[in-house]
């Protein structure tokens, strides 16, 4: 709050679990915004306001005669009755939680507002993983782009109780490179031996930073 006097992610489930070392997907974030309330008279305008997670108030009281404050029924911000707004100041708050603050004038308890907070909905993934048992000891594993972005390369180290093909059998022992524009691919990943299979996938695209990826499982994935 402020006077002023004119602002690792591990998602992980099944047999699949995505996890990044870098934040591709924080450029897909909206920008925080500010939204200005103006008091005119014995008046909030506007009166109620939505706003994003992460997104400024400002309340500003440019011209009048009496002095104004700002107070959330529940505390989240007082501009303060001790020094009230008077023409010319302002007063800030920057919302870091979503819901609904109802508040008031502590000078003239009939001037009210609202402010809704919502959170901004989530960013899609630059990369999906799918990964389905489509033979005894193999799975298919289908990598996507999203976000307009290309895939161009997977690394990946093959354990030594598995294999890596291309759908044609040829075999994949380090990765594949993939051609310009490409949004898709599949391989096959098979168990050797063993109860579990892990292979860990690195790719890399058009996007920034790379995805890191963890396909394979257990004896129920084989």
């Amino acid at each position: 709050m402020a006077r002023l006097t004119r602002p690792a992610v591990i998602a992980a489930f099944a047999l699949v679990a995505i996890m990044l070392t870098s934040a591709p997907w924080l450029s897909g974030l909206a920008h925080a915004a500010s939204t200005t309330v103006t008091i005119q008279d014995f008046l909030f305008n506007l009166a109620d306001v939505t706003v994003n997670v992460g997104d400024t108030v400002t309340w500003s009281y440019p011209v009048g005669s009496f002095a104004h404050t700002t107070r959330s029924t529940t505390g989240v911000w007082d501009s303060g009755i001790a020094t009230p707004l008077t023409p010319g100041q302002s007063f800030a708050h920057t919302f870091t939680a979503a819901g609904t603050f109802q508040y008031f004038c502590e000078l003239h308890p009939f001037m009210t507002g609202k402010v809704t907070v919502v959170a901004p909905p989530a960013p899609g993934r630059n990369v999906q993983v799918q990964s389905v048992k489509d033979a005894t000891n193999r799975r298919l594993v289908t990598i996507s782009s999203g976000n307009g972005h290309t895939l161009s390369q997977l690394s990946w180290t093959v354990p030594a109780n598995a294999a890596a093909t291309a759908l044609n059998g040829t075999p994949l022992p380090t990765g594949i490179v993939l051609p310009p524009g490409t949004t898709s691919t599949q391989f096959h990943l098979h168990r050797l031996s063993g109860d579990y299979v892990t292979l860990r996938i690195v790719v890399t695209g058009s996007f920034s930073g790379v995805w890191n990826t963890l396909v394979g499982g257990g004896p129920n994935a084989w």
